[in-house]
């Protein structure tokens, strides 16, 4: 009796420990990629001409804006991990016709 289910229970754990790997790659991948900002800074200076926004939160969302776009600009200018797999794209400057 044993002799069935013991090999179903092992795939069914290999099954459960793929999916699991598999949504943890996920988190780590979408942790990577900065949100952009909502405004940028023309239109929270805008927004503070017109009245929409006070002089406070003008400085929150400034300060909150700036910390965004510096860490997209760290994340692009990271070089890329030695993990990487495959081979580097080689471009050439004039293709035949």
């Amino acid at each position: 009796m044993y002799h069935i289910w013991l090999p179903l229970a092992a795939v069914g754990l290999y099954a459960i420990m793929l999916v699991l790997l598999s949504r943890r790659r996920r988190k780590v991948v979408i942790k990577k990629i900065p949100s952009e900002p909502a405004f940028d800074l023309v239109e929270l200076n805008t927004m503070l001409a017109n009245g929409k926004i006070t002089q406070e939160e003008f400085d929150r969302l400034r300060e909150i804006t700036m910390r965004q776009q510096e860490a997209a600009q760290q994340l692009l200018m990271r070089p890329e991990s030695s993990k990487s797999h495959g081979f580097e794209v080689i471009i050439k400057e004039n293709p035949p016709k």
